[in-house]
């Protein structure tokens, strides 16, 4: 059943929204009409009428993109993850411990092992959790963060907490946040990445923009994000954007919105904004997976090499894009610290 939901504004106080789209999702079984409102004095976007918390979760199941991912995308979004996040920070940290919410099969957390960090990883799906724990050696906790909390009864704490592609999901904002704060050391850092509800090319693609689809119930500008943020006690260190180029409004992708041209839209983006080391690195490993004898942790091991060569992410020519100066980029990226209370 849907409910109305986010009346008033939890990030705002306001009352009053506006219809941005509304559009049907029949290959993902969304039931009925997805509707995204815009919050007419902040404008955070969300869904609503919006499905009960148990039906979002059932949802996902088989129908969610993210777990059928080929490996060959996986290596190539860990590379570019690990550059305009990780590296950015790596000498930053004085322990490199990390837990990662929504760590999904465990590919990022693979490869930072490897390099030598301490990991941890927190999954709702028990198939993907399984999958890091097995084939990595991930140790990663099958569940919400909330319900990590509840069961951590060690009280332990980490110096950096990643949410990347996850925070979009979060039917409860507030919570998920007083719940990272639980297991983030005091003057940690908290990194978000996700689809950026200020993006400039949500105007001319309308709803077959690359961050709509059902499972993305909030989307967030800078403004939203650190304004949050803040409200929660952190200092914001850098915010920037990525995929920030400028999307025409023809569609050469008939057939569907939003999730019927995400993965052809990445593919156009990506190779206008990765850079050559990136797309090089990308290439070899393709050519290690498609080896029917080859090991899965041999190429993290690749990857791990490949990353070595890799420019920070503010050094590459997306940084640098004609959306980048207005984070205008179709991702945004927040590194919070948690301050001293």
């Amino acid at each position: 059943m849907k409910q109305e939901v986010n009346n008033p504004c939890f990030l705002c106080g306001s009352t009053k929204s506006l219809l941005l789209f509304e559009t049907t999702y029949p290959d993902l079984n969304y039931p009925g009409i997805f509707r995204l409102d815009k919050c007419d004095s902040c404008g955070l976007l969300f869904n609503s009428p919006r499905l009960s918390e148990d039906e979002l979760y059932k949802l996902y199941g088989d129908n969610y993109y993210f777990f059928h991912r080929r490996h060959s995308d996986e290596f190539q979004r860990i590379t570019n993850i690990y550059r305009r996040t990780i590296a950015l920070i790596e000498q930053e940290v004085k322990q490199k411990n990390v837990v990662e919410i929504g760590s999904a099969k465990g590919y990022l957390l693979a490869l930072l092992k490897h390099r030598g960090w301490q990991v941890a990883g927190i999954e709702i799906s028990a198939k993907a959790a399984a999958q890091a724990q097995a084939k990595f050696g991930v140790p990663t906790f099958c569940g919400t963060v909330e319900q990590y909390v509840e069961q951590n009864n060690s009280g332990i704490k980490f110096p950096l907490v990643m949410a990347i592609d996850l925070f979009e999901h979060i039917p409860q904002p507030m919570n998920f946040l007083i719940s990272i704060d639980s297991i983030l050391e005091q003057d940690g850092l908290l990194i978000i990445d996700t689809p950026n509800g200020g993006s400039r090319n949500i105007l001319t693609l309308g709803s077959e923009w690359v961050g709509f689809n059902p499972f993305h119930i909030f989307l967030y500008s800078k403004e939203n994000l650190t304004q949050l943020l803040a409200k929660m006690g952190y200092s914001i260190e850098r915010v920037f954007s990525y995929n920030n180029r400028r999307l025409a409004a023809a569609n050469p992708f008939p057939g569907g919105a939003g999730v019927a041209v995400k993965s052809k839209v990445k593919s156009l983006l990506r190779k206008a904004g990765v850079h050559e080391h990136s797309r090089n690195a990308y290439r070899k490993l393709v050519g290690y997976l498609r080896n029917k004898n080859g090991d899965i942790k041999r190429h993290i091991a690749a990857s791990a090499q490949l990353v070595e060569k890799e420019p920070h992410y503010l050094e590459t020519e997306d940084a640098r894009g004609e959306l980048a100066g207005e984070y205008g980029g179709d991702n945004i990226v927040v590194f919070a610290r948690k301050r001293a209370q």
